[in-house]
């Protein structure tokens, strides 16, 4: 009696928070889908910041570094993000401002040309126009809604390891049979076919998701919490004494490692 309310229950909890996730399931996974090939598009959408002028010398990361520090005040670090994948490619650098306010839009992007040290471009990731990429990005994470946006996007991975608990338990008989494909599948009418193909590949895809949106509610986990709504008070940038060009050299002697990106801290 217990089992089949708990079934009951599980069943009905398992629609509505299917229904009510299942929206930003789609949204989550086209944006998613479409970032995963970010580069390779934005490489032929913007020729212009990848395909440069060879020059005779490289410019010092170290100087562009120390250089950003000072045009982008208030900052909370510098990301070296992208490295030139050729001679003609550009710098990309992530700049993460000190946010002053729960919506505000923290992230900025930046194209250093390698050869001679001069930003090609710079923008926001809030914005629309420079970038359309990179406001992708940020929507994909906050929903472009800051804090309450990535305090959304946990609540909705959270929502979905809910609703594959709850289908874990109403096809808990199934499990086994639905992963070899043993007597689920039915189509003696169309009712019956969408039942069972959900039964199939929901258990073939209940790992990967339970992976997938447990790791989206852990990141943003800070924001269930009154210290990640926390606004700090404004900061004067401060730069490190390492040699940056010296880090990334010595980084590229490590056997087996190759760097895909660099921390540079503004803060002591």
């Amino acid at each position: 009696m217990l089992k089949r309310t708990v079934t009951k229950w599980a069943f009905k909890a398992h629609g509505w928070l299917g229904l009510a996730a299942g929206i930003f399931f789609l949204l989550f996974g086209l944006t998613g889908s479409i970032l995963m090939f970010r580069t390779e598009l934005d490489r032929k959408i913007h020729p212009e910041l990848h395909e440069l002028a060879v020059g005779r010398k490289t410019a010092p990361v170290d100087q562009i570094y120390r250089h950003l520090a000072v045009r982008y005040p208030n900052l909370k670090k510098i990301v070296l993000h992208d490295f030139p994948v050729n001679s003609r490619d550009s710098y990309e650098f992530m700049i993460y401002k000190n946010q002053q306010g729960e919506t505000e839009g923290y992230l900025y992007f930046v194209f250093v040309d390698p050869y001679t040290g001069k930003i090609l471009h710079e923008g926001n990731y809030s914005a629309f126009s420079p970038s359309f990429f990179r406001w992708l990005y940020q929507f994909h994470y906050s929903l472009q809604l800051g804090m309450p946006g990535k305090l959304f996007s946990g609540i909705v991975g959270l929502v979905m390891v809910l609703s594959l608990i709850t289908g874990l338990i109403i096809y808990r008989k199934h499990f086994w049979d639905a992963l070899r494909f043993k007597n689920v599948l039915n189509f003696k009418n169309q009712r019956t076919a969408v039942s069972s193909l959900h039964r199939v590949i929901g258990v073939w895809a209940m790992v990967f998701n339970l992976i997938l949106f447990f790791t989206g509610f852990w990141m943003n986990m800070d924001f269930f919490m009154p210290s990640g709504w926390k606004i700090n008070p404004p900061i004067v940038n401060q730069t490190v004494a390492a040699n940056m060009d010296l880090v990334i050299d010595q980084s590229k002697k490590i056997k087996g490692f190759s760097p895909i990106a660099v921390t540079m801290p503004t803060v002591s």
